[in-house]
């Protein structure tokens, strides 16, 4: 009798080793993400993220999980009713941009990732030019080179170049040790994003000597020269 409940003790203590074994094995596993490019090819996060970034009115990321461990990206094409919805919020993102055109810019007070502030209704007298973007947007991140082109296109005192974004100061200056932004960036600005009802980044304003709303408008393909004209007409 002693000797079977030291056998049945020894097995349960046997099976609580057992399992404490495999829980850390299982604890120890590594995620494993399996990405599928807008072919269906095998593909790297990065190449996920810029077929998203080229193929954004076309198409989605289907996110699958399997498992714990498991989790499978697809970049497919968006059903249907999903281009219905898109144009219907496309519809009404140029309505409400439109709607500010012609009237005045709603002022804000912000700071600079070098501190100095900067108050809207005091750089009356300049053109003044706004993007709306963030650090983790691909078409923001893409539009700069061209947009960095344009600052130096105009003298500093005549035009002003502000980017606003809800980032976090310090992660805006980590961003740009990669990226070199030539416009004066204000962080931390969630606020004036909500303002400016911004809908969908990256966003861009032109904003006249006297502080008017001339030009709303998202990414174009040829957001530069649209840029440019609504500038010179307002110079």
């Amino acid at each position: 009798m002693i000797i079977k409940k030291i056998v049945s003790v020894l097995f349960v203590l046997f099976l609580c080793v057992f399992s404490f074994a495999e829980a850390q094995e299982v604890s120890q596993k590594k995620p494993i993400v399996i990405c599928y490019d807008a072919e269906g090819k095998l593909a790297s996060l990065e190449k996920l993220n810029a077929d998203l970034a080229t193929f954004v009115e076309t198409h989605i990321l289907s996110v699958t999980s399997y498992g714990k461990d498991t989790t499978v990206c697809k970049v497919v094409k968006k059903p249907r009713e999903m281009f219905v919805q898109d144009s219907l919020a496309k519809a009404k993102r140029i309505e409400v941009l439109n709607a500010m055109i012609g009237k005045p810019a709603k002022n804000f007070t912000l700071v600079d990732l070098n501190n100095k502030k900067i108050e809207l209704s005091k750089l009356k007298g300049k053109v003044v030019v706004v993007n709306f973007w963030f650090t983790g947007c691909p078409p923001c991140i893409e539009e700069i080179p061209e947009l960095n082109k344009l600052v130096t296109s105009y003298n500093k005192s005549k035009v002003k170049f502000l980017a606003i974004t809800f980032d976090k100061a310090d992660t805006v200056r980590d961003f740009q040790k990669n990226h070199d932004f030539k416009f004066q960036i204000l962080a931390d600005a969630k606020k004036i994003t909500e303002d400016y009802n911004i809908m969908l980044y990256p966003t861009m304003f032109v904003i006249d000597k006297s502080g008017i709303i001339r030009l709303a408008i998202n990414s174009d393909k040829n957001l530069v020269g649209i840029l440019k004209g609504a500038i010179s007409t307002y110079l």
